[in-house]
């Protein structure tokens, strides 16, 4: 969920909506998620999953397999979208000008912990949590010395 202004009745006010509409992020092993989308199961009919097209199509699904995000990543996703801030933003990579290729940690502010690359997105300096075939999410604004770089071999790449 996040937060934005909408004006209700002629008064702007704070309301929660999600992020990333029509989505849910499920932990569980690969087997686990073949019980709910495989026939016969009960959510087959309206259950599906982003698949990863990058990826061969597997012989037991004739399907591309399920997305995965690392758990550092969707930790850093939890820490963005827990902050209520209306300043977050999803979008998509050409959306997105990087900095450089680096990843940066934040060491302080309403974002303490996320992880992410450094972009300049309408207008301002955030971090961006990429959720592979999904998308990025978006800081708010993030000051230079709020940020220090992580080394390549601490990263989790999916």
């Amino acid at each position: 969920m996040t937060v934005v202004k909408k004006e209700i009745n002629g008064k702007k006010k704070l309301v929660q909506q999600p992020l990333l509409p029509n989505l849910v992020f499920a932990y569980m092993t690969y087997e686990q998620s073949l019980e709910f989308v495989k026939e016969p199961a009960k959510t087959a009919g309206f259950l599906k999953y982003y698949t990863d097209k990058t990826k061969p199509i597997e012989p037991d699904t004739q399907l591309n397999p399920p997305i995965t995000i690392p758990d550092d990543r969707m930790k850093s996703f939890i820490n963005v979208v827990e902050t209520k801030n209306e300043h977050i933003l999803a979008t998509s990579k050409d959306r997105c000008h990087f900095k450089s290729g680096d990843y940066f940690k934040v060491v302080c502010g309403d974002f303490k912990g996320v992880v992410g690359q450094v972009v300049r997105a309408a207008g301002q300096q955030r971090i961006a949590v990429e959720l592979n075939g999904i998308g990025y999410v978006l800081t708010a604004y993030i000051p230079s010395d709020f940020m220090e770089k992580i080394e390549d071999d601490l990263i989790e790449l999916g």
